[in-house]
Parts: structure tokens; C-alpha cells; sequence
């Protein structure tokens, strides 16, 4: 990469390219941290509102190990605590939407029982419309 670069005119050392390189793989790893606690967070949580649920949980565990380990005086910290009610405000108000939302599945469900349709095919549908809302 030095080479590369001082046949363009740049003259930047190999050390300054190790340094960029490793603070840069240092970032990538922090952010597949993340994405695999998303993931594994999202897979216990169904389908729908998958990411908020995910930062959700994400935000209030970093909140959480702040204040285990005393990194943070939660006292002096007012914006975080009023950012965190906020936070959990939320989380209520998607699980309302959830709960309304299994409700208008199981009357899609129920709705589509009383047609005469193929045992198979009915199976079929009734999956799908669950496997939305879970």
C-alpha cells in the first residue's frame, strides 16, 4: 500500500498505514460486535419492529454496564436519564403496537376459517400471518 501510494505522489510511511489500518479493523470489529448482539437480541424477538427493539436493548444494556462498573455518576447525568424514560416510553408503546397487531392477525385468521378453503392451503396462510407478527 506504501508503494502504491508513493507511486501517486503520497508519502505516507508503513507505520501510518498500520496505525490507520488497525484503528479502522478495530472499528469493524466493534460494529460486527454489534450487529451480532442485534441479531441474537432480534431473534428472540420476532418479526416487526425489529431494530428499534434491538437499540432498544442495546442502549439500555451499555446503560446498564456504565453503571455496574462505575464509569458513570448516573446522579449528574440528567439528559441520560430523561433520554432513557424516553427510551422506555417507547418500548411500551411498541409493545401496545405488537399486541395490536397478534389481534388483527387472529381476526384475519378467524375471518379466513370461515371460507371454504383447502385444509392445506389454509394452513399454509394461517403460518404467514402468524410468522408476521411474531
Amino acid at each position: 500500500i506504501s508503494l502504491y501510494l508513493k507511486d501517486r505522489g503520497y508519502d505516507i510511511s508503513r507505520s501510518s498505514i498500520g496505525r490507520y489500518g488497525k484503528e479502522f479493523l478495530n472499528l469493524y470489529r466493534r460494529v460486527k460486535i454489534v450487529e451480532d448482539k442485534s441479531r441474537a437480541i432480534t431473534s428472540d424477538s420476532g418479526e416487526g419492529l425489529i431494530l428499534e427493539e434491538a437499540a432498544s436493548k442495546l442502549f439500555t444494556q451499555q446503560i446498564l454496564e456504565m453503571l455496574l462498573s462505575q464509569e458513570m455518576d448516573i446522579a449528574s447525568k440528567g439528559r441520560i436519564i430523561s433520554d432513557f424514560a424516553k427510551l422506555q416510553s417507547s418500548s411500551v408503546q411498541r409493545e401496545r403496537l405488537k399486541a395490536e397487531f397478534r389481534k388483527r392477525a387472529e381476526k384475519a385468521v378467524e375471518s379466513i376459517k370461515k371460507k371454504e378453503i383447502p385444509e392445506d392451503v389454509l394452513k399454509e396462510i394461517e403460518e404467514a400471518i402468524y410468522g408476521i407478527v411474531r
